[in-house]
């Protein structure tokens, strides 16, 4: 994984050892994976706030930012990035890059990741990264292992997933309630396996609130969140 510190200097932010140390062992205490761990301690939350908001970065929960973005909390990024279970070879899609502090992170566990959004929100600290292997853009194109849609949908339907094997969702209005949605392909056409990961709160103007369109599903094969699949929580 490559280190992130470098984009410290070129934001003129100092380090801030003891509060990336804290976070360390908090998401440790989480229980996420290795690999998972060494993605967050490699990159610095505080570089996606901006600097009159960095000392708050590492709030337990998390930062709602001037642009409308989200840094989210430490809790909710291993809860998205554990049911995402990216691997080094996936090709990931992400609708939503926001403040571009999960973008970076899927930068470091996936091999290629195109990220999509309607307005530029990350304070600049995603192009001073300069990473190798992201791709912005306001269209996807080729096939992806894994989708992040956090910008929340209305409903759940298959089309959101693509061709993908998963994908996390935020599911609900812009600003009320909202929950996490796993969703895992299903075999042979077969309608995707869902997994209620819990609430979320995901904000987003009102004005900039738009759901991705997708071709409407065959009637019946909608399906809503509330009541679908199992428990799978953090």
């Amino acid at each position: 994984m490559r280190a992130l510190d470098d984009i410290l200097e070129q934001l003129k932010l100092r380090d801030r050892p003891h509060a990336r140390a804290a976070l360390r062992r908090q998401v440790e205490a989480m229980g996420a994976s290795e690999h998972i761990v060494e993605a967050i301690a490699s990159v610095p939350r505080h570089a996606f706030a901006p600097a009159d908001l960095a000392h708050l970065a590492y709030a337990s929960s998390g930062l709602w930012l001037p642009s409308g973005a989200v840094l989210p909390s430490p809790e909710l990024t291993v809860r998205i990035l554990s049911a995402l279970d990216l691997q080094p070879t996936d090709r990931v899609l992400e609708h939503g890059t926001g403040c571009g502090y999960l973008t970076a992170l899927l930068c470091q566990l996936a091999k290629h990741v195109v990220t999509l959004d309607n307005a530029y929100r990350s304070d600049g600290a995603l192009e001073v990264a300069q990473l190798p292997n992201l791709r912005r853009g306001s269209g996807a194109d080729g096939s992806f292992d894994a989708v992040l849609m956090s910008v929340p949908q209305p409903i759940f339907t298959p089309a959101l997933l693509g061709d993908a094997s998963r994908g996390v969702v935020v599911i609900g209005p812009p600003l009320g309630p909202q929950r996490l949605l796993l969703a895992r392909a299903g075999a042979h056409g077969a309608m995707p396996e869902l997994f209620d990961l819990g609430p979320v709160l995901i904000p987003v103007s009102t004005l900039a609130y738009a759901p991705v369109w997708i071709p409407p599903p065959p009637p019946g094969s909608a399906t809503e969140m509330e009541g679908e699949g199992e428990g799978e929580g953090a």
